[in-house]
């Protein structure tokens, strides 16, 4: 009465096969009956197995009656056909509810949370978390439409075109960083249109439309209400020629200090820069030479003339000078011994007015002078003083002069000798008569040995000589003289 559809076996007690519909299920009842047995032994009268890789399976029951156990092998995808079915419905569910909650998540992440983060974030930088929320995203989303503009603007002045303003269109700069306050000024003196952002001078307008006169009207207004300096250039047709207008306004804003007392600048100023610059660091060589000679008044109209030569060039060739002057003095006042009065990178920084540039030079050529005349007073003092300690001990050799003396000391006699009597007021020969002169009164007076020795021990080989030198510095004979006592 078994059905071979189900692949049924009956076993005893054993494990011992006694009736089977199929021989090929022999092995598998001999791979399963250990399980089966702890089961039987469990009190587990029916049941089932599955193996490891839950492909097929056996059904067991116990004939309580008979002794025996019938088992039925089954296929898993056979006993049960719907079991595939409600698994991989339940995998494709689950796939789809993963799906939906990331798709969630990500949503969530990228237009909540993470722009509520940025938002706080940049609220927090700009410390204005005393606003309400709605002030305090008004605040930054004005930051984010300033910062545009100014990439926009940026770009612009670069000869970029952007199509944010019409031709043809004037450059205003305008120091102060207050965007706000200008475009206020800007709407209240001209109903053009016109750009205004933050730029490294300040605030930069573009308006178009607008002729150079109106532009200079416009600037002198602007500079009236926010009390500062403006710059006009002007009128442009195209990026590029707006980016050649803003290098201009930009030269003439780094030589500002030439105008001094000037609200409002023009584009027409840097007219006269445009010319070949004939002149080189050589140029600047007779100042340094006037300086080390102690030549105040011949420096100072040397600068002068330097000045009137390098003022119109362009300001980086303008501010290369200066500063290599003001570097080359810098360089004599630490040889000097000097504290420099101004390091020469820092004096283009916040320079208004070029009187400070004009004072500033004066001032280091004026301490220069001074301290080099202090130094040749000191080394003209110190070449006396040898030049004496040398005639002290030489004296009474009659070979002693100004020329032997000088080729001692390696140099020419006529310039040692100018140096010694600009320094003493004297030649090194009367000194050399004076103190033999000296010496030959001491003689006299504290021996009474002959006049013509006495004057060989002081250096004179000539008696009668002797005797005029003496009398000339004396005013009376070497005789005369040793008989006074």
């Amino acid at each position: 009465g078994i059905s071979t559809e189900h692949s049924g076996v009956v076993v005893d007690h054993q494990g011992t096969i006694l009736v089977t519909a199929d021989e090929s299920l022999t092995e598998k009842t001999t791979q399963i009956w250990p399980d089966l047995l702890e089961r039987f032994d469990e009190n587990q009268s029916h049941g089932f197995i599955l193996d490891p890789s839950g492909k097929s399976g056996c059904m067991y029951y116990q004939l309580t009656n008979l002794g025996v156990y019938y088992l039925t092998f089954f296929e898993t995808e056979t006993i049960l056909p719907g079991l595939s079915k409600v698994r991989n419905s339940t995998v494709t569910l689950l796939i789809a509810v993963t799906a939906v909650l990331i798709a969630g998540a990500l949503y969530t992440l990228f237009t909540l949370y993470l722009p509520f983060r940025a938002i706080r974030a940049a609220l927090q930088r700009s410390g204005t978390t005393e606003l309400g929320v709605v002030q305090q995203v008004d605040q930054l989303l004005e930051s984010q439409l300033e910062q545009r503009l100014t990439r926009q603007m940026a770009s612009l002045l670069q000869g970029v075109e952007m199509n944010i303003i019409g031709y043809p269109a004037s450059l205003v700069l305008v120091a102060t960083a207050d965007c706000a306050k200008v475009r206020e000024a800007v709407k209240n003196h001209t109903v053009l249109p016109s750009l205004t952002a933050i730029n490294a001078f300040g605030c930069a307008i573009l308006v178009s439309g607008i002729g150079e006169e109106q532009a200079s009207t416009l600037c002198v207004s602007l500079a009236s209400a926010l009390n500062c300096r403006c710059l006009y250039g002007r009128p442009r047709d195209s990026a590029d020629e707006l980016a050649q207008s803003y290098a201009n306004l930009s030269d003439l804003w780094q030589q500002r200090f030439l105008y001094a007392g000037q609200q409002v600048l023009s584009e027409k100023l840097t007219e006269s820069y445009y010319f070949p610059l004939d002149f080189k660091t050589n140029d600047t060589e007779p100042l340094f030479s006037f300086l080390r000679g102690g030549q105040l008044e011949d420096a100072r109209a040397e600068w002068k003339r330097i000045f009137d030569r390098i003022r119109y060039a362009k300001s980086h060739n303008f501010r290369f000078f200066v500063s290599y002057i003001l570097k080359y003095l810098t360089t004599m006042q630490s040889e000097l011994g000097l504290e420099p009065l101004i390091n020469a990178r820092d004096i283009f920084d916040n320079l208004e007015d070029v009187a400070r540039l004009h004072q500033l030079l004066d001032s280091m050529c004026a301490q220069i002078v001074t301290a080099q005349d202090s130094r040749r007073k000191d080394n003209l003092q110190h070449l006396a003083a040898k030049i004496n300690e040398r005639i002290t001990v030489g004296y009474a050799d009659d070979n002693l002069s100004a020329q032997s003396i000088a080729d001692e000391m390696g140099m020419n006699a006529v310039y040692v000798g100018r140096l010694y009597r600009e320094s003493t007021g004297i030649s090194i020969a009367e000194t050399i008569k004076r103190t033999r002169v000296e010496n030959a009164k001491r003689l006299l007076k504290e021996s009474s040995d002959p006049v013509r020795e006495i004057a060989g021990r002081v250096g004179f080989s000539n008696t009668k000589y002797f005797f005029v030198v003496f009398k000339d510095l004396v005013g009376m004979t070497p005789k005369e003289f040793q008989n006074r006592g």
